[in-house]
């Protein structure tokens, strides 16, 4: 290409390919060509942040604030999740989305949102994570559990539902004595 140029902004240029072959009829093959060229500079992800409760099988949101400085719009932004072992963050397999649900070997570990943001053009930016957040919970047990005792032989037991936990959630379990004594399968039911 006989043309060579460092756009300064969006640019109109034209110029010729030329081909030197070893074809007997065509030694040489020219090709008019004409584009545009301008700069793309990267784009920002900042104050990159998890939103959601610590709390197995909830949802965690990866949130960030995306700008240009080239006023691009957004492109595909590629995202993932990593939970920390042993002080070594593990990618999370299939954690390609803004949102992960929490699942049981998360827990006792802190998770962390990794995002690089992309413009329109496909030009990448930065990768950039989140602060750790965690430990992770197990499933938090209801709140406030009170006892009454009616005519000697009764046990009125009350409570509050548990604290940060929504997802999923379709009862409580009633144990004595290490045994499972009654299924609640209404989680609005909050006496036994």
């Amino acid at each position: 290409l006989d043309v060579v140029f460092t756009p300064t902004a969006a640019q109109t240029y034209t110029g010729n390919l030329t081909i030197n072959s070893n074809l007997h009829n065509h030694p040489t093959i020219t090709i008019p060509m004409t584009g545009t060229g301008f700069l793309d500079n990267a784009p920002v992800a900042e104050d990159v942040c998890i939103q959601g409760p610590p709390v197995e099988f909830q949802i965690l949101t990866g949130s960030y604030e995306y700008s240009d400085p080239d006023g691009d719009e957004e492109g595909d932004s590629v995202y993932a999740w990593y939970r920390i072992v042993d002080g070594v963050d593990e990618y999370i397999e299939y954690s390609t989305e803004s949102t992960y649900q929490l699942q049981a070997e998360d827990t006792g570990k802190q998770i962390v949102f990794e995002v690089t943001p992309y413009d329109c053009h496909g030009m990448p930016g930065e990768t950039v994570r989140s602060q750790p957040i965690g430990p992770i919970e197990n499933v938090p047990p209801p709140r406030n559990l009170s006892a009454v005792v009616e005519n000697m032989n009764t046990v009125i037991l009350t409570w509050e539902p548990p604290q940060r936990y929504d997802r999923g959630f379709v009862g409580y379990r009633v144990f004595r004595g290490g045994l499972n004594v009654s299924t609640i399968t209404d989680p609005n039911l909050l006496t036994f």
